[in-house]
């Protein structure tokens, strides 16, 4: 799923080409001129303003603007250690020496909050906000894999499919009627997680399935169907949800996660909800700043029993996050 990548900047001994030099540790996967190229341990470099992949002494550009959401300006996920290291790159036969930045990020946070909420249901829990709708721009000689996997997402997540709109609709009861708010977003958290099937991809992480075709074959599939169902369901009746996928010892493992709030009150309100309704003691999300406006987003892993369950551990604190526009970016 999620390749793990470090940067380390360096800067060339006598080399002014390049604006940027840098080596990204571990694999990479790219795809130039129609054939799947892996490389580990690769140099980039950033010439006017492009990021290019040194290979065989030959540069290709990356798609860089389709990887990364310049938009987003901080990121708060759960700490981790720094790591550091020290080594050496020889390339066009100049002797380099390079360290490492370390880039340190805060984590999800999860809060227990214990305040009585006396409001209906369907009353003043509303979700706030929408996701950047803009469209990813082309990829140019080399795409990474994640790109490749957020175009899948994508074209996955057919929210506006009807079948996919139509059963988001049927799942919530009357009760809940009215604009969109927390108690239907748990609805359709607690009728997906209560009706799925877990069923293996053969075909691996490469295939991901839509979510209209998931509802079709009765709510069947892997990590990555529960995600892409959910996170288009919630989309579907006004939500703003994205697809979070990670590593552990164990594999890999995918789980949405859906914006709820941007602000303090808006969240106690909301956590003080899902305490009561699920008789729990705290709700886990990440928080991640836009604009100068910080976002809430609601763990809703179908491993986590309830909304805003225990997170998936990741091994090395690192995560990459899928926006149902193509967008996509690394964190930790």
């Amino acid at each position: 799923m999620v390749r793990r990548r470090a940067r380390r900047n360096y800067a060339p001994v006598e080399d002014d080409e390049f604006e940027e030099s840098f080596v990204v540790s571990g694999e990479e996967s790219f795809i130039i001129n129609g054939d799947e190229i892996v490389v580990t341990n690769t140099l980039h470099v950033i010439k006017e303003g492009q990021e290019y992949i040194v290979i065989d002494d030959a540069l290709y550009p990356l798609a860089s603007e389709n990887d990364v959401n310049e938009s987003y300006e901080q990121y708060t996920k759960e700490t981790v250690p720094v790591k550091s290291g020290l080594g050496t790159w020889g390339f066009f036969a100049i002797f380099i020496v390079f360290g490492i930045f370390s880039f340190l990020f805060a984590g999800p946070f999860i809060a227990g909050l214990a305040a009585d909420i006396s409001d209906p249901d369907n009353q003043n829990i509303i979700v706030p906000g929408k996701s950047d709708t803009s469209s990813t721009p082309s990829p140019l000689t080399a795409q990474s894999v994640e790109s490749r996997r957020a175009e899948k997402i994508k074209i996955a997540m057919d929210y506006m499919n009807p079948v996919t709109r139509d059963y988001a609709v049927s799942l919530i009861p009357n009760s809940h009627e009215g604009k969109y708010n927390i108690a239907q977003i748990c609805d359709l958290w607690d009728r997906v997680y209560n009706k799925w099937t877990y069923v293996s991809d053969p075909q691996g992480e490469g295939y991901y399935s839509p979510a209209s075709r998931t509802i079709q074959i009765g709510l069947k599939g892997d990590c990555d169907d529960y995600a892409i169902t959910v996170g288009s369901l919630i989309q579907s009746i006004g939500g703003s949800s994205r697809i979070v996928t990670a590593y552990n010892e164990k594999g890999g493992h995918a789980y949405p996660e859906v914006m709820i709030c941007k602000d303090k009150a808006c969240l106690e309100k909301i956590s003080a909800y899902i305490n009561k309704r699920y008789h729990t003691k705290g709700i886990a999300y990440h928080t991640q700043t836009k604009d100068g406006v910080t976002q809430y987003w609601l763990n809703l892993d179908w491993q986590s029993r309830y909304p805003g369950g225990k997170y998936f551990h990741d091994d090395d604190g690192k995560i990459t996050i899928y926006y149902p526009n193509g967008y996509w970016y690394h964190s930790g």
